[in-house]
């Protein structure tokens, strides 16, 4: 089970380091259909290339967009570059 403190928002990340998408908090359908057409999904893989005022320059599994800051606000990450991540998913396997 994932503790809370491991999920950040993809706002606060660093850039151009690899996230694993973990959750969408606000579940409405029309966003979700928004992030699901730029393959924003739980499971996907991330990295902030980019920040501008309103918005941020992803790349999504190897493709890039650029998703607004309050949708972003509600994407929770995981960090796949951490120490502790990778020896929890070697311990899974």
């Amino acid at each position: 089970r994932l503790e809370e403190e491991e999920c950040n928002s993809l706002t606060e990340v660093g850039i151009d380091k690899l996230y694993n998408i973990l959750r969408v908090i606000d579940e409405k359908r029309r966003k979700l259909l928004v992030l699901a057409d730029k393959g924003i999904r739980p499971g996907a893989k991330v990295r902030v290339l980019e920040r501008r005022l309103h918005k941020l320059v992803l790349d999504v599994d190897g493709k890039k967009c650029v998703l607004d800051r309050k949708i972003a606000s509600d994407i929770c990450v995981q960090n796949l570059e951490d120490k502790d991540y990778a020896e929890k998913e070697e311990e899974a396997a």
